[in-house]
């Protein structure tokens, strides 16, 4: 009996395994130089969980997102609805539930857009480029808030235009566990031929990654990303992006470490600026999602490494690098060798198809 019944069990489990899904590739162009960068000695500093478990792989939902606050806020703040030919450019067709609202007063900019369908959004309540002037016409401005200033703000103009906090990722390493880029925007412009700022903007920009499947987003432009600036005196101008809606599909395997090391010696990498040293330090891994423009059309999200090294000897020696690698083993072979100059071509010497992507 225990035999027929064990056999019983490993049917099922055969049964519903699910067999892998063929991954979209991530288009190269948006991957950085392939192979751009001279070394001949790669050491580990850094461990990762997936090189010892698959990762989750997720594909893009016809979910739409709920915007149904953002209405509330627009009429709230007086905002009246209007259409252009060129927001349905970017945000879609209103019969697909694509909105604008717009309140063009002479002291002050609001505006709010979106798309359920798109996932992507823009509220704006103010400039943060317009300032008062003394009698030298230099702005007058105020302090900045602080980087946790900063996110709690965000996280405020998140609650009232219904944005849900549990389309971030949040296990990151700022604050409230955020992953976030940081910056604080100063640009100037002067009149011609004279010290008078004609221009002036002054602000904090932040930037929150996406998480879906629970990893964080490498993002690409405005794709997988919140964005939220903030003007001086902690006023808030805008927030923008594109939450993409996703469905888990599977977990499937990742290249381990071994494979890693073996795919960087035969330059199956990609990296944002060329280096040449002798040795790199691999001092940080980090799994992600990679994400397109916001004007992609993206129905899966392939998972990529990332790679923190630090360069020892040669040129650059002392510097930090990021290093770029598809991390599907389902993918491995599916990039092509490096460049060499040549068109690709097949082992029979024809020409080589174009590499397929999302």
């Amino acid at each position: 009996m225990k035999y027929f019944l064990s056999i019983a069990a490993a049917m099922i489990q055969v049964l519903a395994a699910t067999p892998e899904i063929k991954i979209g590739l991530i288009p190269t162009a948006a991957l950085g130089r392939r192979a751009g960068a001279d070394f001949t000695k790669i050491d580990w500093s850094a461990d990762s969980e997936w090189f010892r478990k698959p990762a989750p792989v997720c594909r893009a939902s016809a979910k739409p997102m709920d915007f149904s606050k953002f209405h509330e806020v627009a009429k709230a703040y007086g905002m009246t609805p209007k259409w252009s030919q060129y927001v349905e450019q970017d945000y879609g067709k209103q019969s697909d539930g694509a909105f604008w609202y717009d309140d063009h007063a002479p002291d002050r900019f609001w505006v709010a857009l979106g798309s359920p369908k798109m996932h992507k959004f823009c509220f704006k309540a103010a400039r943060y480029f317009k300032f008062e002037r003394d009698e030298h016409q230099n702005a007058i401005v105020k302090p900045l808030p602080s980087k946790e200033q900063s996110v709690t703000i965000a996280r405020e103009w998140m609650k009232k235009l219904g944005i849900d906090e549990s389309e971030l990722y949040r296990h990151g390493d700022e604050p409230d566990g955020f992953d976030i880029v940081f910056r604080i925007d100063l640009e100037r412009g002067f009149q011609y031929g004279t010290t008078i700022e004609k221009e002036y903007l002054y602000g904090i920009t932040l930037n929150f990654a996406q998480q879906i499947g629970g990893l964080s987003v490498l993002w690409h432009g405005n794709g997988g990303t919140l964005v939220c600036e903030i003007g001086d005196g902690s006023e808030f101008c805008s927030m923008y992006g594109t939450l993409s809606g996703w469905e888990k599909v599977g977990d499937y395997p990742v290249l381990n470490r071994e494979e890693i090391t073996q795919a960087l010696q035969e330059k199956y990498f990609w990296a944002d600026t060329p280096f040449e040293c002798d040795r790199i330090e691999i001092i940080k891994v980090r799994l992600e999602v990679f994400h397109a423009n916001e004007d992609a059309h993206q129905k899966d999200f392939p998972l990529i490494y990332t790679f923190c090294c630090k360069l020892h000897g040669g040129k650059d020696d002392g510097k930090e690098e990021n290093l770029y690698m598809p991390a599907l083993k389902q993918q491995r072979n599916r990039y092509g060798p490096p460049p060499t100059g040549k068109p690709p071509t097949t082992e029979e010497g024809k020409p080589a198809a174009k590499m397929e992507s999302f």
